[in-house]
């Protein structure tokens, strides 16, 4: 079996499923149809750190347009929460 991010997902799901548990999804969470996915499979919340710092590395010498972006980011993310 081939480890990547659809096998690790299912993994996790089939995981909690079993034991119920609730996971956090860290990694490959960038767009709001991911954080929509991940909610729909089962986890509780979805953490974006290479997303944000991707963000902070273009807009770093622009501290407004920086805010404005991750303000926007952030609502994005949180909106695809929402059921």
């Amino acid at each position: 079996m081939t480890w990547g991010p659809d096998v690790e997902t299912n993994l996790a799901i089939s995981s909690s499923n079993h034991l119920k548990v609730r996971f956090i999804q860290q990694s490959r969470i960038a767009k709001q149809k991911q954080v929509t996915e991940a909610i729909k499979n089962g986890v509780v919340g979805a953490i974006s750190g290479s997303a944000v710092v991707k963000l902070i590395g273009i807009h770093h010498q622009q501290s407004d347009i920086l805010l404005a972006k991750l303000k926007q980011f952030v609502s994005q993310m949180k909106m695809a929460t929402q059921k």
